[in-house]
């Protein structure tokens, strides 16, 4: 009987997830009706959000890159993705697919490549993308855990990605500082000019606080380089639980007191935290990452970066205080859309937006039209539109710059 259960579970599941408007990539591919979408409502919200933007000053610092080792892009996922007997698995990579406007195809890296550079030139995004390599999971003696990890996307993919539209796309590596040749990797890639790596410390088991990371840091700081390092509870990648408290903020004290630029990603938006200064009791994570903001020793080092703080989960939060805060402490965020995340409708319940008071009523079928269109255009004209709900204060323009 529990078989019959859960497989028919399973069924209604998989149902659910072959309908692209119930969980994600709601969206018209049909060029005609794309066309009845974006009338005067949603072109006057676009022009606004577009309004006084300086585009070479704005960077995309979040886009991942998503494949299953197609076209010799490297990436490799955990074995049994495809299979819904491995449910987590099966339900990430078709809720990514589905938010990805994909379906399966012998090409799929390169398909997700082609809708990515298409979305970008299509909605007029005229600045750099960040497109993100991930690095596999390391222990402290520096050897590869394949239970662990969950995807690897190599540098070269990133990098070859960047030569081949370089009017769009910027490499950003991911390097674990645990392993052996961490450090021969970081002057490999700096030798290349590549200024960014990206971290996930929660999936790949890296503490950022310890001590195997102080060699690192020097190199990193020795070619002038940023780590994008998510800040917070990680949910869409597994982690395991005994991981999720390396998404302290606290945790990058070190690199930052090492002069190691850091852009903290999420704004540590989900989930709570030890608070490592004041007896270890709970605290948001935005909160003690705004702790340290305030900190003026940390102004040339640490910046924020605002994506996937309008989500449905984290109204209640972070991005109420990126709202409220000055114009010196929004200086320091910098824009990023998570994509595809933006692409997962359910993410993104406008109406919920609308009654934490973020957007006007009537923003909301406006965007979802544009969202229908394009997501990526979508989650900047969101970022654009959404206000402080007291003051009815949108982002300082210079929250977008990096």
């Amino acid at each position: 009987m529990k078989i019959i259960i859960f497989t028919l579970i399973l069924l209604f599941i998989s149902s659910c997830m072959l309908s692209p408007s119930r969980l994600a990539g709601d969206y018209e591919f049909n060029p005609e009706k794309q066309k009845l979408l974006m009338g005067n409502a949603e072109k006057e919200l676009i022009d606004k959000a577009f309004s006084g933007v300086d585009f070479a000053r704005v960077r995309d610092t979040h886009v991942h890159l998503i494949g299953v080792g197609h076209n010799d892009s490297g990436i490799e996922l955990r074995p049994g993705y495809e299979s819904i007997f491995n449910l987590k698995s099966y339900l990430r990579y078709n809720l990514f697919l589905k938010a990805s406007g994909l379906s399966d195809s012998p090409h799929l890296d390169q398909d997700y490549i082609d809708r990515l550079v298409k979305l970008i030139r299509d909605g007029g995004l005229k600045y750099k993308h960040h497109i993100l390599a991930f690095d596999r999971h390391y222990n402290e003696n520096g050897k590869v855990v394949e239970s662990h990890t969950e995807m690897y996307i190599p540098n070269e993919y990133s990098y070859k990605m960047a030569q081949k539209y370089p009017d769009i796309f910027e490499p950003v590596i991911s390097v674990h500082p645990y392993r052996k040749d961490a450090v021969k990797e970081i002057n490999r890639w700096g030798e290349k000019g590549v200024k960014y790596i990206k971290w996930l410390p929660n999936a790949m088991g890296i503490n950022p606080s310890h001590d195997l990371t102080t060699n690192f840091y020097k190199a990193v700081k020795r070619w002038d380089m940023t780590i994008l390092s998510h800040v917070g509870i990680e949910k869409s990648v597994e982690s395991g639980e005994v991981y999720q408290s390396y998404g302290n903020p606290l945790l990058l004290k070190k690199p930052l007191d090492m002069g190691v630029k850091i852009i903290a990603a999420h704004c540590a938006s989900k989930g709570e935290f030890k608070d490592l200064e004041n007896n270890g009791e709970l605290q948001p994570g935005h909160k003690l990452l705004f702790r340290l903001l305030n900190r003026d020793k940390y102004d040339n080092v640490l910046r924020v970066d605002m994506s996937a703080t309008v989500t449905g989960d984290r109204l209640d939060g972070a991005i109420l205080d990126m709202l409220a805060a000055p114009l010196e402490i929004q200086k320091r965020f910098v824009y990023g859309s998570d994509y595809p995340v933006p692409g997962v409708n359910i993410f993104i319940p406008l109406k919920k937006v609308y009654r934490a008071g973020l957007i006007n009523k009537s923003d909301i079928v406006p965007l979802r039209n544009i969202y229908r269109v394009n997501p990526m255009l979508f989650n900047f004209v969101l970022f654009r539109t959404v206000k402080d709900p007291k003051t009815g204060r949108p982002f300082d323009l210079e929250a977008l710059y990096l």
